[in-house]
């Protein structure tokens, strides 16, 4: 992200350790847990508030800012229609309307 010189504005994080860890680890910024990016996994119910939450917080945002959301590939599948491998970065445009574009994807190896 940093090498690309993406400015991120906000990121958000799923209160879970592993994302909100993960989103630390990044050092692009102060990190906000979003309960919206908690795992719905176990509880599908939650999934299409929890997505039409996330859609409306970024269609909320001013054009000119970017986030970079730290979630689950059950929630980020929801949300763009392509259920991402781990780790995998997804580049999504959303509108006013809170219509997501997914734009591209970034798959980020894994180091031991």
């Amino acid at each position: 992200v940093r090498a690309a010189g993406v400015t991120i504005d906000h990121l958000w994080s799923s209160a879970y350790c592993r994302c909100f860890e993960t989103a630390e680890l990044m050092g692009l910024g102060p990190v906000e847990k979003r309960s919206m990016l908690n795992s719905f996994i176990v509880q599908r119910w939650r999934g299409v508030g929890q997505t039409e939450e996330t859609k409306a917080a970024l269609a909320a945002l001013p054009p000119e800012e970017t986030a970079f959301l730290v979630t689950h590939n059950v929630n980020a599948e929801a949300l763009t229609g392509d259920r991402p491998i781990s780790g995998e970065i997804q580049v999504v445009r959303v509108s006013e309307d809170g219509t997501v574009e997914l734009l591209g994807s970034v798959e980020v190896p894994f180091t031991d």
